[in-house]
C-alpha cells in the first residue's frame, strides 16, 4: 500500500515524518524526506497499513502538520442497467482528516493522495477532498501538543553528537537564549563543550566568558551542523549544534550574545 504526502506550500522542501499506524501504539520515524514523498508501507518489517496518523515537520518550522488517515468504511453502490451489463461495484472513499494543529496559526496544510492497489485491475484512492464523507468517524479524545522549547548544554567527548547522546547533557525549557548564559561544567578529562539550540528561536552570534553580559573573552565556538530530537510527545524538533573548537577540562560560563 502506498500514500503520497505532498504540499503546495512546502513542495521540494525537506520534512521529518513520523507515522503511528492505526490501532497501534508504536511510532515509526520515516526520517527526513523531500515533499512530495511516496510512502510504501509494505516495505516496512513487518508490513503495515498506510492508515494512521502522520506528523510532518518541515525544516525551519516549529509547528508540525498532523494528518489523520482513518480506516476506510466500505459503502456498496450497486448499478444495474436494463441489459444487465453492469455489476454492483463496492467503492471505498475514506476521508483523511487533519487533527487540530497544536500551533495557533498553521501556515500550510499538505495534500495527501494515498493509493492502495490490491490487484492490477482494482484500486482504492484516499483523497483529502472526496465526494462522500463517511459518518461515525471516531474523533480522538486528546490531541498531542508540541513540547515547550528546550535547550541542551554540557560536556561530551565526541567530535559530534547524536540525539541519543543529548541525554548525557543538561537541559532546560526556555523561549529565548540570547542575553542569557549556561555553565559548561568541569570534567575529569578534556571534553568538548556543547550548546544545542532549537532552530525555531533566535540564535546567538557570539559566545563570551561571562555570566552578566556580552563582555569578557570570546569563546571559540562553531556551529557544526544540526540534529533532530523527538520530544516526549513524539514531535521531531531540529536543533543547531554549537561546539567549542577544542576540548577542555575546566568549567566556563558562556554568555550568548546577539
Amino acid at each position: 500500500m502506498e500514500i503520497i504526502i505532498q504540499s503546495i506550500n512546502y513542495s521540494g522542501e525537506s520534512a521529518t515524518i513520523l507515522f503511528k499506524p492505526a490501532n497501534e501504539e508504536t511510532v515509526i520515524n520515516l526520517g527526513v524526506q523531500v515533499l512530495p514523498y511516496t510512502f510504501n508501507s509494505s516495505l516496512l518489517s513487518p508490513p503495515k497499513t498506510v492508515y494512521g496518523t502522520y506528523t510532518i515537520l518541515t525544516e525551519g518550522e516549529e509547528c508540525p502538520l498532523i494528518l489523520n488517515v482513518p480506516l476506510p468504511t466500505p459503502t456498496p453502490t450497486p448499478t444495474v442497467t436494463p441489459t444487465r451489463t453492469a455489476t454492483p461495484t463496492p467503492t471505498v472513499s475514506p476521508t483523511p482528516s487533519s487533527s487540530a494543529n497544536p500551533c495557533p496559526t498553521p501556515t500550510a496544510t499538505p495534500s495527501r493522495t494515498p493509493t492502495r492497489t490490491p490487484t492490477p485491475t482494482v484500486s482504492v484512492t484516499v483523497s483529502p477532498t472526496p465526494s462522500i464523507t463517511p459518518t461515525n468517524t471516531p474523533t480522538p479524545s486528546t490531541t498531542p501538543v508540541l513540547e515547550a522549547t528546550k535547550i541542551y548544554w554540557g560536556k561530551f567527548s565526541g567530535v559530534t553528537i547524536t540525539s541519543g547522546d543529548t541525554t548525557l547533557l543538561l537541559s532546560a525549557y526556555t523561549n529565548s537564549v540570547v542575553e542569557t548564559y549556561v555553565d559548561l561544567p568541569a570534567s575529569s578529562s578534556s571534553d568538548y563543550g556543547y550548546i544545542i539550540i532549537p532552530t525555531g528561536i533566535t540564535q546567538p552570534t557570539q559566545f563570551r566568558d561571562s555570566n552578566a553580559g556580552c563582555f569578557g573573552d570570546n569563546i571559540p565556538i562553531n556551529n557544526i551542523g544540526q540534529v533532530i530530537i523527538v520530544d516526549k510527545n513524539g514531535f521531531a524538533i531540529t536543533y543547531n549544534i554549537y561546539r567549542t573548537f577544542f576540548p577542555f577540562a575546566g568549567s566556563v560560563n558562556v554568555w550568548m550574545c546577539t
